[in-house]
């Protein structure tokens, strides 16, 4: 009688224990469901983690390190911007070098920022195709940004191109925002 009791008893606990092994389980796969759910929220609402794959972006963004763009962002002059490309382009990451208000000139291969008659920042461009010649004369192009536009740069703008190619481009065509303040 002792042996019948004492094998029941034995039964059911493992019974119980094999009922904590699921519970276990499910509790540990919902958890990694909620956190898996999370960090898709989060890159889609907040923030976007991007490795960069090569030096065209130095010094504001050095090759091979990991920078959090943010979505939602106020756009400052000197930020690296995540931009949705014209189709079929890939997105593409550029410096924003002007913003509303600002006028960029473009002469003899290089790019002037200017706001309120007063040069802001200059830029050497290294490309000679963007130059704009008649009869082997420079044409001096003033670009005013107008609201809810910007001006950007690429350094690779032979395979993507980029404001001098495009234009000033809308705010609405940001992706993320990584701001290059210290």
């Amino acid at each position: 009688m002792a042996y019948s009791i004492y094998s029941k008893m034995n039964s059911f606990s493992s019974k119980k224990s094999s009922g904590k092994g699921k519970k276990l389980f499910l509790r540990t796969l919902l958890i990694l469901f909620l956190l898996f759910v999370t960090q898709i929220v989060i890159r889609k609402i907040w923030l976007f983690p991007i490795r960069i794959p090569d030096a065209r972006m130095e010094p504001s963004l050095t090759k091979g390190e990991i920078y959090f763009f943010f979505y939602g962002q106020d756009v400052k002059r000197g930020d690296v911007v995540l931009v949705k490309a014209q189709n079929p382009r890939p997105d593409l990451l550029c410096q924003v070098i002007a913003t509303e208000g600002q006028t960029v000139i473009q002469e003899n291969n290089a790019l002037s920022v200017m706001e309120n008659q007063r040069k802001l920042a200059g830029y050497k461009i290294k490309f000679s195709s963007f130059q704009e010649t008649i009869k082997n004369q420079s044409i001096k192009k003033e670009i005013e940004i107008r609201p809810n536009y910007f001006y950007c740069l690429h350094q690779n703008t032979s395979y993507i191109g980029d404001s001098r190619t495009w234009g000033p481009l809308p705010v609405y065509s940001i992706i993320a925002v990584h701001s290059t303040d210290p």
